[in-house]
């Protein structure tokens, strides 16, 4: 939930010390501080000084996945979508800097999500060799990794049925 304000929820919803939602008014204060590294942060920079090229990592994501074929990991994978968006990433850092990363954090973040989740132009098995009725538009949760900038090139087998 963007702009949710969850010290007010917090404080709303506690009615003493006995409530689930009780926090310590020391906790309430506190302020978040994103950490000045973490795994994304630093293929931001790598993506921004030029150590870090999208065609490059898809060559070495598609190679591994074709040398652990025998796991099954993948249901569903398209490649040549990947490329291009890798490559409409690459081109959107090189015209704007760290500006693409101000609206768009994910820009060029490779991600695969499991195959119950709706991904347009994607068969959605999720686990099962029985014919599923439509299951209608793409999931949110990818609507929003892709708002975000993230790359969803991939889908993940799973057990059937999410069971």
């Amino acid at each position: 939930m963007q702009g949710t304000d969850w010290r007010r929820m917090l404080r709303a919803g506690s009615s003493g010390h006995n409530s689930p939602l009780h926090v310590h008014p020391r906790v309430l204060a506190m302020t978040f501080q994103p950490p000045a590294s973490t795994p994304i942060r630093l293929q931001q920079r790598q993506l921004l000084d030029g150590r870090r090229q999208l065609r490059d990592e898809l060559a070495l994501i598609e190679a591994r996945a074709a040398q652990h074929a025998d796991l099954n990991a993948l249901a569903w994978v398209d490649w040549k979508r990947a490329a291009r968006l890798a490559e409409e990433a690459q081109a959107a850092v090189r015209s704007l800097g760290a500006g693409a990363f101000a609206a768009r954090p994910l820009q060029g973040v490779f991600i695969s999500v499991k195959d119950l989740f709706n991904l347009d132009g994607a068969p959605t098995h999720a686990g099962t060799r029985a014919v599923l009725p439509d299951l209608g538009r793409q999931a949110a949760v990818v609507d929003r990794l892709e708002e975000a900038g993230a790359i969803v090139f991939a889908k993940t087998n799973m057990h059937e049925i999410a069971l």
